[in-house]
């Protein structure tokens, strides 16, 4: 009967340890720290626009910020100053070419009805080594009638109503591992000039876009703390100990009671009603009484609380007697034994 209660309390704890497991295991795999990587862009633009042979300019070619004549244009010469200051050293690789975007506009509303894109350079690389800052200076000849021509002949192609813009984009990727992380980390940058097309005159400034701002990165890598680790296994081996321990302590149990069930209805009562319960070595003499017998021991009880008489009980060779005297009457509830006895799956069973 003991370990048939230690198994119950088991039964109980099993479940506890269980939910524990998990939320170790929860805790195991939230191993992710963040890294934070600050860097600053600082960027530019210049450029100059060629000129054909004509007998009206001196110069070859014209400063930026001024007015073309489309038709007057030969190439334009860019020019890209890409500066970036990381908090962290880096050492990896960086990447980038130009490319020529094409794209005709819609002239009334937003979006386009074509691009496409053009590489005018292949794509160059250069290696860091423990260094905080990169800093990259490169040119490109851009041939405006070549993409002047191109969209002109999309527009009579399909008769639509555009004009058109060319896009020089120098595009950088930074595949890069930085100081506290273990995974290379990928930063693409861009900056473009943009040039309009199909016109016989440019009379506005070409655009730039450039970056020069402060950025932060977040970075979430896993953690290499033991702790971690620990939890894992910690929660694993409890969700398993508990899972196998719950399954055998309720089989042990489930076998017990089929067993003993008297033992367990038995133990049940006296340790529930204790208090009101009075133990006595041998039955007193009932021939005079008149006698009531119940079939339940919750009967009995509400006997008890009619009359507030203790209840008498007896253990005997094959069953236990419970009995409330009242005045001449006596109520008797009597719980049999099976005529087979086990009290433990340890102990070796004895017949009656």
């Amino acid at each position: 009967m003991k370990n048939y209660k230690l198994n119950k309390k088991f039964q109980f704890l099993f479940p506890f340890l269980f939910i524990i497991g998990i939320i170790l295991i929860i805790f195991g795999f939230n191993d992710k720290k963040v890294v934070d990587l600050n860097y600053t862009e600082n960027n530019s633009i210049k450029y100059n626009v060629y000129l054909k042979e004509n007998k009206f300019f001196d110069t070859p070619y014209l400063p930026e910020g001024r007015t073309y004549i489309a038709s007057l244009i030969d190439y334009i010469d860019i020019f890209y100053h890409y500066d970036v200051l990381y908090n962290r050293k880096l050492t990896g690789v960086f990447k980038y070419k130009f490319v020529a975007q094409v794209r005709a506009n819609k002239k009334e509303g937003s979006g386009y009805y074509w691009e496409k894109e053009y590489d005018l350079t292949k794509e160059k690389t250069i290696d860091i080594q423990n260094n905080v800052n990169v800093s990259i200076d490169d040119n490109v000849q851009v041939k405006y009638s070549t993409y002047n021509e191109i969209l002109n002949n999309f527009k009579k192609e399909y008769g639509v109503n555009t004009d058109g813009e060319l896009k020089v984009i120098m595009k950088i990727s930074n595949n890069s591992k930085f100081e506290k992380t273990k995974e290379p980390v990928i930063i693409n940058s861009e900056m473009n000039i943009t040039i309009p097309l199909l016109e016989q005159a440019i009379e506005v400034a070409i655009n730039k876009e450039t970056s020069s701002n402060d950025n932060i990165l977040s970075i979430k890598e896993k953690s290499d703390k033991p702790a971690y680790i620990i939890f894992k296994i910690t929660g694993f081996v409890l969700m398993i100990v508990s899972i196998l321990g719950f399954i055998d302590v309720t089989k042990t149990n489930i076998i017990f009671k089929r067993k003993n069930k008297y033992e367990i209805k038995l133990d049940n009562i006296l340790t529930s009603y204790d208090s009101i319960i009075a133990n006595i070595k041998t039955l007193p003499n009932l021939s005079s009484f008149k006698k009531i017998e119940v079939s339940t021991f919750e009967e009995l009880l509400d006997v008890y609380n009619e009359v507030r008489m203790p209840i008498n009980y007896c253990q005997e060779d094959k069953k236990s007697s419970f009995i409330i005297i009242n005045d001449s009457i006596v109520w008797i509830y009597e719980l049999k034994k099976d005529t087979m006895k086990w009290v433990d799956s340890n102990e070796k069973e004895r017949k009656k």
